[in-house]
């Protein structure tokens, strides 16, 4: 996947050259490449100077951020190949549902407390799949009988089987956001909807803050956990990561060096670091976490301005979703849950910056 990916940037690369008679190619860089640049300087450094690296984890770290490029340069052929979305995560999710009755059998199957995991090792990484096929369905699939039993039977009946609290929630805020759209597309307005992403950002922003502060307390107590244990909302998972995550800062904070402090004193993807934002302090440093939030935070700026609601709302979610789940789970070390978010954030930059050409 990583060698094809590597294809289509050439190849991409090579279409967009200037052709005999016409104007020659012009670039010029924006914020979010500024700041994916100087990410992938420190994610180069990082991979050259720490040991024990794990070369696999870090190659898929590594094609997140070209997944930006091909985005950045390919998002009209991008956005005209949105209906192969919708058909690949109807194969995904059935698939999965297949599996799950293969495995569980009647009455087993409708039991919610089942662990059967389909397709994948991991609960959340099926709940995860079971979100993003939920999402290109919803905006991508053809309007019919199949499409609304997917997203509103099929999906969250998968969702929620599985043992994952995030995703749980992460689902709830994706149905909002799909009831934005389809407002939005009745009442033909879109002055509150654009700013959506930016305050979906800084909301998940300002949760992620929160949740992590016993990280850096050694204090388990939480605000939001105790809203989530009060609505039933199981944390079990999230809750025993502290210790490990209390252990990585420790490292951080007694380390000698000033400089390792700031650039990061390991390699995550060689720990089981269970959250995207230590996991980049632990690597890149705070100045790696500063640079990663400040690149979100531009994106969404990029998102506002383009004039294809579709690609604006589908941005929304997959963001609200690679946010949310880098709470308990090093999402960009995964492709599955890293490559869509990074290739969005690619198009909305190259459509916004040749909105005007």
């Amino acid at each position: 996947m990583a060698g094809f990916l590597v294809v289509l940037i050439l190849y991409q690369g090579w279409m967009i050259l200037p052709r005999e008679g016409e104007e020659r190619l012009k670039y010029k860089p924006v914020l979010p490449d500024v700041f994916i640049i100087l990410i992938s300087v420190l994610l180069v450094l990082n991979i050259m100077t720490r040991g024990n690296m794990n070369v696999y984890q870090s190659a898929k770290v590594c094609t997140a951020l070209m997944m930006y490029l091909l985005g950045r340069m390919a998002y009209k052929r991008a956005g005209e190949s949105t209906s192969f979305l919708a058909v690949s995560s109807y194969i995904v999710i059935y698939v999965n549902v297949i599996i799950r009755f293969v495995n569980l059998g009647y009455p087993g199957f409708f039991e919610m407390s089942a662990t059967d995991n389909g397709m994948y090792y991991y609960g959340t990484d099926l709940a995860y799949a079971m979100l993003t096929g939920l999402i290109f369905v919803g905006m991508y699939g053809k309007n019919n009988i199949l499409k609304f039993f997917t997203i509103f039977v099929v999906c969250p009946f998968m969702i929620l089987s599985c043992v994952t609290g995030v995703q749980h929630i992460l689902m709830w805020v994706v149905y909002v956001i799909l009831f934005l759209f389809m407002s939005e597309r009745a009442v033909k307005r879109r002055k509150f909807t654009d700013f959506l992403l930016p305050f979906m950002i800084l909301l998940m922003l300002a949760t992620i803050v929160i949740l992590n502060i016993p990280a850096f307390t050694g204090d388990e107590s939480n605000i939001l956990i105790d809203i989530f244990n009060h609505l039933k909302i199981s944390t079990e998972n999230f809750v025993r990561r502290y210790a490990g995550w209390t252990d990585i800062m420790n490292e951080i904070s007694s380390s000698d060096s000033i400089l390792l402090k700031v650039f990061g004193v390991g390699n995550a993807t060689d720990k089981n670091v269970s959250s995207l934002y230590i996991g980049i302090i632990y690597s890149l440093g705070y100045v790696g976490l500063v640079m990663f939030f400040l690149f979100i935070i531009s994106i969404a700026g990029y998102a506002v301005k383009i004039y294809d609601r579709r690609t604006y709302y589908v941005t929304v979610m997959l963001a609200v979703l690679f946010l949310g789940t880098g709470i308990n789970v090093f999402t960009i070390g995964f492709t599955q849950m890293s490559w869509f978010p990074l290739l969005y954030a690619g198009m909305v930059v190259g459509a916004a910056n040749n909105a005007d050409k």
